[in-house]
């Protein structure tokens, strides 16, 4: 066969990349080995399962010992489908190429389809993680409730105000009264599946968190976040090797520099929010 066949692919999908338009398939690359011209291709590409839309293009020709680049295709994922995927699938995306209705190219490539609360580690785009963090779940509104509560018997004011005082003490003590409310919940710790910064999890939302009352350190770092964001602070989920954590800045707009060690971990310089009750030893 003349015509040889590459597939830029992510090697995961979700329901958290369907919704935050992340293109799975980057690229797909045709390459003419032959010695004559390669004229009116019908490229395809379909999923298995139908995690995915099909899609078809054309290409007009590629010259003998060309190649010829299908960047960034416009692929589309089924919401309904990653949605309702309780559990991980080992799947596969295909590409045919046709010429006169005769088949002159196909590839075959695995991908794994992720359940709808799976995240996928460092593997496969990293910060994806951001989208199960859920300030605007119903479960956070009674948590900063609280919060709030617990701020007004320390301060005699309830106010969540995000970085309206200009008072880097005001933050500290939203952000303690928050915590607090979380310890409240007596929130048990359990481990997380081995290797997950690799590999990746199943995220606990709140409702489940606060409803069963375990999580892990992930599940509980997200859960903090999503309260921190709709109080309208700034946090930053950070990950030292083997175990994730929650950071905040005291104000706004103020971000320190975040850089990769030699291992796949951030790390930071804002004020830390810790406990052993809330985020144990890994």
């Amino acid at each position: 066969m003349t015509l040889h066949l590459e597939l830029d692919l992510d090697p995961t999908v979700n329901f958290a990349m369907q919704q935050n338009d992340v293109p799975v398939v980057k690229a797909i690359r045709l390459s003419n080995a032959g010695e004559e011209e390669l004229r009116e291709l019908v490229v395809r590409v379909w999923g298995e399962p139908e995690f995915m839309v099909p899609w078809s293009g054309r290409v007009a020709a590629i010259a003998p010992g060309g190649t010829y680049n299908l960047e960034l295709p416009e692929i589309e994922l089924s919401a309904t489908f990653l949605l309702e995927l309780t559990e991980r699938l080992v799947g596969a995306v295909h590409v045919e190429v046709a010429r006169d209705s005769q088949t002159v190219g196909q590839l075959r490539q695995r991908i794994e389809v992720l359940a709808r609360d799976q995240w996928s580690g460092m593997r496969s785009l990293p910060e994806i993680l951001t989208a199960f963090i859920l300030p605007n779940h119903p479960a956070i509104e009674q948590l900063l409730a609280e919060a709030a509560r617990i701020l007004e018997q320390w301060t005699g004011e309830a106010s969540l105000s995000s970085y309206q005082t200009r008072s880097r003490e005001r933050v500290l003590q939203m952000t303690a009264a928050i915590f607090t409310a979380l310890q409240r919940q007596s929130i048990t710790y359990i481990n997380p599946p081995a290797s997950f910064e690799q590999e990746g999890q199943k995220i606990r939302l709140p409702d489940r968190l606060l409803a069963n009352k375990m999580g892990t350190c992930l599940d509980l770092a997200l859960l903090m976040a999503a309260c921190l964001e709709q109080a309208g602070l700034h946090p930053l989920v950070v990950f030292t090797e083997g175990t994730p954590g929650l950071e905040s800045g005291s104000r706004r707009n103020v971000l320190p520099t975040v850089r990769l060690t030699s291992s796949p971990a951030c790390a930071s310089a804002l004020t830390s929010v810790r406990s052993a009750r809330l985020r144990p030893r890994c």
